[in-house]
């Protein structure tokens, strides 16, 4: 479920979420439609600073649609091996009105397959036609009833789609989430011995019939 809300004032974004503290590395990985002001990079996705509303420095990234541009972030499984279970995912936009725009799709891989990538949302297009002047906007998607909103999860994929003049100025990305819990080897004992008393009790049934 992906839902926006907008301001003419700067949104509060994280600067403790998954890719502060649990990022690998992130590059972009097809088009090349991201035009950086300045020393902007793509780490100014994730630097946990929206930015001036209004202005081109800070965190904005501004991406031009043609062709469309895919950006992987690959998160790290040194520090999780089964990868991360997301709970949220936020998005930011803000410059002016023909620039606060959002619109992509969102694919995920797993820490079992990192170099498959499957969908997981489409988004927008979203306009805060509302507001004048300059504007900002926060999309967020997470799960209906608050829950998991994927889980094992080893990379995400964004790929951004033409809209509003082909530019929107990208200013935050953030990712909630936490680590995959990997089983005890005793659950894995209690599992195995579980499986292995219903084999018995069906082997009997079967030699009862």
């Amino acid at each position: 479920m992906a839902t926006a809300s907008s301001d003419t004032t700067p949104f509060a974004v994280s600067n403790t979420d998954l890719l502060q503290s649990n990022l690998g590395s992130a590059a972009i990985t097809a088009g090349s439609g991201f035009s950086f002001f300045g020393s902007n990079s793509l780490s100014t996705l994730t630097d946990g600073n929206f930015g001036v509303t209004g202005t081109s420095n800070s965190s904005v990234t501004s991406v031009s649609f043609q062709p469309a541009t895919a950006v992987t972030f690959n998160l790290d499984l040194t520090a999780s091996p089964a990868g991360y279970d997301l709970s949220q995912i936020r998005t930011y936009t803000g410059w002016d009105t023909g620039r606060d725009g959002q619109a992509y799709s969102l694919a995920y891989s797993t820490a079992s397959a990192p170099a498959t990538f499957l969908a997981l949302a489409t988004v927008g297009p979203f306009d805060p036609a509302s507001v004048t002047g300059n504007g900002n906007l926060q999309v967020t998607i997470s799960d209906l009833f608050a829950g998991t909103l994927v889980g094992n999860v080893a990379a995400l994929r964004f790929i951004f789609t033409s809209f509003e003049n082909n530019a929107s100025a990208w200013r935050e990305i953030d990712v909630f989430g936490t680590p995959t819990a990997i089983p005890e080897p005793s659950t894995y004992a209690a599992l195995f011995g579980s499986l292995s008393l219903g084999f018995v009790v069906f082997r009997r049934y079967r030699r009862a019939v």
